[in-house]
């Protein structure tokens, strides 16, 4: 089931708009469908909206990594990122003491 605000690629094409194009979910209609999506071209421009079943939408992959042609992150990878984003330095190898790193600066 899909939210409002949720950006969505189509499985198949509809009306005139091929599959794999792009949208977001504009309006979820009772009991959780069909929905009113929004669909755009490349530039962002808006150029139609469409009333779609949940068969024939997906999600956007991973951090909108579809749309850019790279495959979704295996969850390996997904979980490194994560402690990347947590922990900057293990980037570097550099050890850092968590409590003065995050510390707010006195200037």
């Amino acid at each position: 089931m899909y939210r409002e605000f949720d950006s969505v690629i189509l499985v198949r094409a509809v009306a005139d708009l091929p599959a794999d194009t792009r949208g977001a979910v504009v309006h979820v209609h009772a009991n959780g469908g069909p929905y009113e999506v929004e669909f755009f071209d490349a530039r962002g421009a808006t150029i139609a909206v469409e009333t779609v079943s949940a068969t024939d939408i997906r999600p956007r992959g991973w951090d909108g990594a579809s749309e850019l042609g790279v495959e979704d992150p295996t969850p390996e990878k997904q979980a490194r990122i994560a402690r990347l984003m947590q922990h900057p330095t293990a980037v570097t190898g550099d050890e850092v003491d968590p409590e003065t790193f995050y510390a707010p600066r006195e200037d």
